[in-house]
């Protein structure tokens, strides 16, 4: 017993000898880039690591290792493991355009006392300065969701929401974390930003309003409007975005103008979605918070929602999940120069069967990568719908024509053509998933025909006609 007492006095005397009663952590939140002549706040957090709550104590930052800019701050409490933001009273202004500056800030004279572990104070990146161009920015709003938490109906409706109020500019992807839609690569995006289905990814850019890079539904659509305002270097577009049946797999090369000169790890991502995904498994049975809430969009829907269409659905990287490097003839750190091009092709990746390539969508961003998470963020994206080469249509006949009147008024009339003879199924969803109207139209011999059906009892809204025939699905949209 004597014995187990000396050791506990041992360790408690030892916790007491070694730990670190003051020790300020420092993180830089500021941005990466700028204009030269044109003033950028010093941002970030500290994190008290010691024991003690610090109530004073010096922040520094220095620029290419010259002078040290030093502003006491004092009136604060900050607990053990708290974090406190700040923005340092000088601002930091950048003079090397198309060059970088090494920014490094650091805590110091904690409580009047020296910091006890000055290993882990600094925080350093280097600032690319630019020449104040931008391209067209878009904006990624990436969703963690799962079929069996019922907050997830909300992120859906919120979507929808968003995409109303930005139909051009906004480019949405939810990446399901449960069942035969998930992947270990949204398991381990989830894990790495830790969003919640009461929030999402914009840009992932950390807000230090949330201490995080999450950001709740409530507030998608300020932040968003906040992202579209900041300044892209970079305007994308597609070269090449097809699937090719003879090797089963999507073929995308981008284009990559920079408007405007970037410098830093600046990567390249690109990833399939999926729209209209359903199926007969508890793993396409969405749980569903909102069903006595009357209102809401899926208010009387059932809970679990079935059967539910899936929209928007991450399905596979056609690169690294963290993204590529943007030019491979330059890996890692390196500078952009204003007017460059680079073309690239990600990797072609196989589609799987049970997939439907015509509700096939791949979205390429480019990324401002760093080590610390704070600081990383997308600079800009694009969407766009996969399409396919001449020779994956063995019956090039059998497709939808067109949908006409469009909008819709009372009755519309799609028409098709089949290269055999075949019966016709005729559905309609609106974008919500449910299926509104079904019919069963006969058989039609090969050749062009129209089906009608009557749309007096639709809402006013957004719908997807789907013709079944010949073994496939074929869609149009329109609206009422």
């Amino acid at each position: 017993m004597k014995k187990i007492i000396g050791l506990l006095v041992f360790i408690l005397i030892s916790t007491l000898i070694f730990a670190q009663n003051y020790d300020l952590m420092t993180s830089l939140t500021m941005e990466v880039a700028g204009k030269a002549g044109v003033a950028v706040p010093v941002k970030g957090f500290v994190i008290n690591k010691g024991f003690n709550s610090v109530t004073s104590f010096d922040l520094n930052y220095q620029v290419d290792d010259n002078q040290i800019f030093t502003a006491n701050i004092s009136s604060v409490n900050i607990p053990q493991n708290g974090k406190w933001y700040f923005t340092h009273p000088t601002n930091f202004t950048p003079t090397n355009t198309n060059g970088f500056h090494k920014i490094k800030c650091w805590a110091s004279n904690l409580n009047g006392n020296p910091d006890q572990k000055p290993s882990n104070d600094a925080d350093s990146f280097f600032f690319f300065v630019n020449y104040g161009i931008t391209g067209s920015k878009n904006v990624l709003l990436e969703s963690v969701v799962s079929v069996k938490d019922g907050e997830s109906t909300d992120a859906y409706a919120k979507i929808d929401e968003m995409l109303n109020t930005y139909p051009k500019t906004l480019v949405p992807v939810n990446y399901q974390t449960w069942g035969e839609m998930a992947t270990l690569d949204f398991i381990e995006i989830n894990n790495d930003f830790k969003p919640a289905t009461s929030s999402g990814l914009i840009d992932r850019t950390f807000w230090k309003e949330y201490n995080e890079i999450a950001v709740p539904r409530y507030d998608w659509s300020t932040r968003i409007a906040e992202r579209l305002s900041s300044k892209t270097p970079v305007n994308i577009s597609f070269q090449e975005i097809k699937y090719n049946p003879s090797t089963s797999a999507a073929e995308i090369t981008a284009k990559f103008e920079f408007v405007d000169a970037m410098g830093g790890d600046i990567r390249a991502t690109c990833l399939l979605t999926e729209d209209w995904v359903t199926g007969s498994k508890e793993d396409y049975q969405q749980a569903n918070n909102y069903d006595a809430m009357m209102g809401h969009p899926f208010f009387n829907r059932g809970n679990p929602v079935y059967p539910m269409f899936f929209h928007f659905t991450a399905r596979m990287f056609n690169s690294g999940i963290w993204g590529d490097w943007i030019d491979l003839k330059e890996p890692g750190f390196r500078k952009v120069s204003k007017d460059t091009v680079i073309i690239k092709q990600f990797s072609k990746r196989v589609i799987p069967d049970n997939w439907n390539r015509h509700q096939m969508y791949a979205i390429v961003f480019v990324c401002y990568w760093d080590e610390n998470i704070a600081r990383r963020q997308v600079l800009n994206v694009i969407k766009a719908k996969l399409t396919t080469t001449s020779i994956e249509e063995t019956n090039p006949a059998d497709q939808i024509s067109m949908i006409y009147p469009n909008p819709v008024e009372n009755t519309g009339i799609i028409t098709f053509s089949t290269s055999q003879t075949t019966d016709i199924q005729l559905s309609i969803f609106d974008v919500m998933g449910r299926n509104v109207l079904a019919k069963t139209e006969g058989s039609f011999a090969p050749g062009e025909h129209h089906v009608s059906f009557d749309a007096s009892n639709l809402s006013k809204g957004s719908y997807l006609a789907v013709l079944e025939f010949n073994g496939q699905k074929h869609t149009v949209k329109f609206i009422k």
